[in-house]
């Protein structure tokens, strides 16, 4: 018995060493398990599958993809929601919403959520807030994904916000009421939205307002109603609506655009619609081309200026080559495929500019005055009128040395980062630098030091309209030297200069401006031998500031 119970014992020993991987032979290889790791896109981002709420939540961060696995997303289910969550990426906004809180992303950067098909929804309750608010983020994704609001009553909050966002794409994505607008930006830059659907809004499809590059192509618009335009923009630049069917829709105006440029819409279907005017264009017409618009019930075409006001007198459609359509070629325009959306940007070429022997850049055109901006450099202007407005780029192309500054009724140019530029020219009573829009500055100088501005006259052609634009604006500028200028209203202030010091004005005249003629805030300046007389209000008027005019300093 003894024996037996030994060789029980020495197999019970044997088996377990074969278990902790120690077999008694020697020659037996070993084998390590595999590695798993979590699932990456191809650009390195972890991909994070997220089934409830709660999930979703918790994998907001920046350079990371969300995988929506579940079916709906209801956001007043989460159990962070209205309180604070502890996440520097997401927070509840709820002190200004009326009935909820609002999911408010913020300051995240390549961030992409995702879902295999429109099945999958975000959804939440309380009427007046978005569903996704977006603050101050840089490349966001939505992909493929539903969103909207809860069944229930009329709703003042919107579905997509996106406010101080860049790199935007909504792809494949549908947004639906009662959500005043599908999507909303408020000070964005480049945000595409493709093949997606926007649906049972209450107040219009897209809200634009102040924000740069933003498009809609190849969408599905319906059973919206446009309380305040179907599609509005607001101080705005590029906006492109592209190859997207617009049906079943009601309101005031198809197109509501205010302020806004490089407004283009092509290859659209707009059928079986009800609107008021089909556009409203406040002081810049939009580029139509392409569309088909006979198709729906109006009372006109184009807003009622004598009931909008002037601002509205170019309430009109224009094709690219700024020819307003008459009635009948709206009705009548057929629809083509695939409108691409620089088809208003206007071909610019730049002249060459080159160096005379006298060391200076002569110009006789308001394009190669633009083309000579550069660093150390003598810009040479030959008599004549140089009407900025008039410039092929005008208030579209930019460059690192220049940009175009839109106003409330055309763009203003602002020269920037330009150190050591002169621009002179052969005599106040022979070149003359002008601006039409009313709003503008007629030169604007940013961050510009060493500037000297000589022999010329500047200001607001004499169109009618009063003034809220100056002639000559500088910030951030020192050392600059203005000498035997004249500067003319119906600018507001003849110099204006922030945070400027050691400026030098000197046999300069400045006359018929509106509120003053000089106006300092932080600079300092010195006025010699000038010219100042027939301007409205104070001629100096000093915010923290210093001049001497002919030797005697000024008081505030």
């Amino acid at each position: 018995m003894k024996k037996l119970i030994s060789l029980m014992i020495a197999a019970i020993m044997l088996l377990s060493l074969a278990a902790c991987g120690e077999a008694p032979d020697s020659s037996a290889e070993e084998t390590e398990p595999p590695e798993t790791s979590a699932p990456k896109t191809e650009d390195g981002r972890p991909v994070t599958e997220v089934t409830t709420v709660d999930e979703l939540l918790a994998a907001i961060a920046p350079d990371t993809v969300i995988e929506l696995t579940g079916q709906r997303y209801m956001l007043t289910e989460a159990s962070t929601y209205g309180t604070d969550s502890g996440s520097e990426y997401y927070r509840w906004n709820g002190w200004d919403t009326g009935d909820g809180a609002e999911l408010v992303i913020e300051n995240v950067t390549g961030l992409t959520i995702r879902a295999a098909n429109r099945d999958t929804c975000i959804v939440t309750e309380p009427r007046w807030v978005n569903v996704l608010h977006f603050i101050g983020c840089e490349d966001i994704a939505l992909e493929g994904f539903t969103a909207g609001h809860t069944d229930g009553a009329y709703c003042s909050g919107g579905v997509l916000c996106f406010e101080n966002t860049k790199g935007v794409t909504v792809d494949g994505c549908s947004l639906y009421g009662c959500g005043t607008e599908g999507v909303t930006t408020y000070s964005c830059e480049d945000v595409a939205v493709t093949g997606s659907e926007i649906w049972n809004c209450s107040q219009g499809a897209a809200f634009i307002y102040d924000s740069k590059n933003v498009s809609f192509d190849n969408c599905d618009f319906h059973g919206i109603t446009a309380e305040f335009g179907m599609f509005r923009t607001i101080d705005s630049d590029k906006f492109a609506l592209l190859n997207s069917t617009i049906r079943d829709s009601s309101g005031d105006v198809f197109f509501n655009s205010s302020r806004s440029s490089g407004v283009y819409i092509g290859g659209c279907e707009v059928s079986g619609n009800k609107f008021r005017d089909m556009f409203a264009s406040e002081l810049i017409p939009v580029t139509v081309e392409g569309c088909a618009l006979g198709d729906n019930d109006i009372i006109d075409w184009y807003a009622d200026m004598e009931k909008l006001g002037s601002l509205y007198e170019n309430s009109k459609a224009v094709d690219h080559e700024r020819n307003v359509y008459s009635y009948s070629e709206l009705q009548n325009m057929q629809k083509t495929e695939n409108a691409v959306w620089n088809a208003y940007v206007p071909e610019v070429s730049t002249p060459e500019v080159a160096v005379s022997e006298d060391g200076k850049v002569h110009v006789m055109t308001v394009d190669e005055f633009l083309a000579a901006i550069a660093p150390d450099t003598t810009i040479y202007l030959e008599p004549g009128v140089y009407d900025l407005s008039t410039a092929a780029g005008c208030g579209v192309t930019e460059t690192d040395r220049y940009r175009w500054d839109l106003r409330f009724d055309g763009p203003s140019l602002v020269i920037t980062g330009v150190d050591g530029l002169t621009i002179e020219g052969a005599g106040a009573e022979s070149v003359t630098i002008a601006a039409v829009p009313r709003y503008a500055d007629v030169l604007g100088f940013e961050r510009c030091a060493g500037l000297t501005l000589r022999g010329f006259t500047a200001g607001h052609t004499e169109e009618k309209g009063y003034c809220t634009g100056g002639v000559l604006y500088f910030d951030l500028c020192d050392d600059a030297v203005i000498d035997g200028c004249a500067l003319f209203g119906c600018g507001i202030m003849g110099i204006t200069a922030s945070n400027c010091d050691d400026m030098n004005v000197s046999n300069t005249e400045i006359y018929d401006c509106e509120y003053g003629a000089v106006t300092l805030n932080d600079s300092n300046a010195v006025f010699d031998n000038c010219d100042i007389h027939d301007n409205g209000g104070p001629d100096f008027q000093l915010y923290g500031s210093t001049a001497i005019v002919d030797g005697k300093e000024q008081t505030a």
